[in-house]
């Protein structure tokens, strides 16, 4: 017990160490977006440790250099491959990696040689996200042969992807290997090739007795096989393993499509979710108007990831039948059923749902009635305003904000009254999604209330609600809230229970951005002005709304962020 704590400390300690060369301390000057020292002292000294007698000093300088991404730091860093300690020559590939060019290639394929197993799997994983060059395809062809399992996988899979015919007698003699990851790397790769003749390697792996590589093998063959070959995936529908019956299911529906119907359909009752879920949308993707009433029974599944596939489904396959099945399950299904039916009916647009949807909004499930009023918000039918109006009123704030929500792509006037009262909502997403239906709706008579929800910021009125407030006062063009826009966006901090604080960018970067839609002398003044405002991200908002207005240039003052690069060894910088 006390070795085992000893050993996590230890652990611990060392983990700080190789992270303290990035503390914060001494900026050493790196760019973010381009490499280049001012300060070449600092890196001289970073270079200098990797000659230190000092492994951990060793193991520090070569994490920094690659952290910095020096181009200059490739000669260093390989040079530190033949070093005798195995965690320098460990942590010196990992910095090479983080470098890109040729000569960091051929840095790397030496270090495939390397006797120590973690060492040469950073090489080839690095080698095999840089394809291009025919050295990493030679390179990976030796690793095929590599004694390490997890180096033969990731080579083959390389080879599979990016080498050429040649290669393929490498990939196909993997699928005998002994180590399951490479066969299903093998049988993974074969997928991503154009020959046909792959077939019958393929159907061998389907008999393979891991079922990691039956699944990949399951997922090759719908790339290669036809219609008439679907047969072969039949076995693995009963499959001990979930993730083959899944890969099985998705692959024999793409191949035999409503000829195979029945089969797909019987895994809907599957003991796992996951291939519940597959075959639920494989019903979808099939089309068949016979799959709606075992789609409409999985409504009321367990899994709620289920539930929303089957939904989707339902939705794919569209239809009056399907239409009238979900208005009848919203009214008599269970609580499962009814929430799915609501929302399918709104993907749906079913305006002859929309009575029904009007009635749930009193369902005593919440999930139900907020699903219900996004539903009517889809649908966009006018019948819907006054149940909307009085569900505005009620007790839970999910619901208040799904029918705000829903007013607005309403674009009723007639609704205009409610939002506005429900500007001063307690809730913060009801206050957000109230102004943005306000302008949505676009009636001019909503502006001193979006005037009153921008400036109102000692009331509990979020940054959120303020930037929507902004946003639809832009979407109004009404040059009475000029004079609250330019406030706002000229207003740094705001007053709060705590004392002024700094709001948030978004509500004057909105302001601006509304004062461009308004237009005029007026706004663009401000403007001019506001471009010189502290904060970097609302300059350039008011930089390209200018430029938009005017179509001239606008230059603002750019602040350079540098990269804090901090090193802690034998020397201080």
């Amino acid at each position: 017990m006390r070795t085992d704590r000893v050993l996590k400390i230890s652990t611990i300690l060392l983990a700080l160490a190789l992270l303290a060369p990035c503390v914060r301390g001494e900026e050493a000057g790196i760019d973010r977006n381009k490499w280049r020292p001012p300060d070449e002292r600092s890196i001289d000294l970073i270079t200098a440790d990797l000659s230190s007698p000092d492994r951990l000093l060793r193991t520090r300088a070569a994490w920094c250099l690659g952290d910095i991404g020096d181009p200059e730091a490739v000669k260093d860093l390989a040079r530190l491959l033949d070093d005798p300690v195995a965690e320098v020559r460990l942590q010196a590939a990992a910095s090479l990696a983080k470098i890109p060019g040729k000569e960091v290639t051929e840095a790397l394929l030496r270090a495939l040689a390397d006797e120590h197993p973690a060492v040469r799997g950073t090489a080839v994983r690095e080698l095999a996200r840089r394809p291009g060059n025919p050295a990493s395809i030679d390179a990976m062809a030796g690793a095929a042969a590599s004694a390490d399992p997890s180096i033969r996988a990731i080579a083959v899979s390389t080879l599979a992807r990016a080498g050429g015919k040649e290669h393929w007698k490498i990939v196909e003699a993997a699928l005998s290997d002994e180590d399951p990851g490479v066969r299903a790397s093998a049988a993974q790769g074969l997928g991503l090739s154009a020959d046909t003749g792959h077939v019958r390697l393929l159907q061998d792996a389907l008999r393979d007795p891991h079922f990691l590589v039956a699944a990949r093998a399951a997922e090759a063959f719908r790339h290669h096989a036809g219609a008439s070959r679907s047969g072969e995936l039949l076995p693995l529908l009963g499959h001990a393993h979930y993730a083959v019956r899944r890969a099985a299911v998705y692959s024999l529906g793409k191949l035999a499509g409503a000829d195979r119907l029945d089969e797909v359909t019987v895994l809907l009752q599957d003991s796992d979710a996951t291939v519940r879920k597959s075959s639920a949308e494989v019903l979808g993707l099939i089309r068949d108007p016979r799959s709606l009433d075992p789609l409409l029974t999985m409504l009321s599944d367990a899994d709620k990831y289920v539930r929303r596939q089957s939904a989707d489904s339902i939705v794919r396959l569209g239809g009056e039948k399907a239409i009238q099945a979900l208005i009848s399950l919203l009214q008599r299904g269970d609580t499962f059923a009814r929430r799915e039916a609501a929302w399918a009916l709104g993907k749906l647009s079913a305006k002859n749902g929309t009575l029904a949807l009007c009635s749930a909004l009193k369902d005593g499930d919440p999930q139900v009635t907020w699903n219900a009023a996004h539903a009517l918000g889809e649908i966009k039918d006018m019948r819907a305003i006054d149940p909307l109006l009085d569900a505005l009123r009620s007790t839970d704030p999910g619901l208040r904000m799904n029918c705000a929500w829903a007013l607005g792509k309403l674009g009723s006037s007639q609704a205009l009254p409610g939002l506005l009262h429900a500007l001063s909502d307690p809730e913060s997403p009801v206050r957000e999604a109230a102004a943005h239906s306000l302008g949505l709706i676009g009636d001019v008579e909503a502006v001193p209330g979006l005037i009153a929800a921008l400036l109102n910021v000692g009331n509990g009125q979020s940054m959120a609600g303020r930037a929507e407030a902004a946003w639809a006062l832009g979407e109004l063009r009404d040059t009475r809230s000029i004079p609250a826009l330019v406030k706002h966006m000229n207003t740094r901090t705001v007053p709060s229970m705590a004392g002024p604080v700094f709001d948030g960018d978004q509500v004057r970067i909105n302001c601006a951005r509304s004062l461009g839609k308004i237009g005029g002398q007026d706004a663009v003044t401000a403007l001019e002005k506001g471009i010189k405002l502290p904060r970097e991200p609302v300059r350039a908002a008011i930089s390209a709304v200018l430029q938009q207005m005017t179509g001239r240039p606008y230059p603002y003052e750019r602040k350079l962020r540098p990269r804090r690069i901090y090193y802690i060894g034998n020397q201080k910088p």
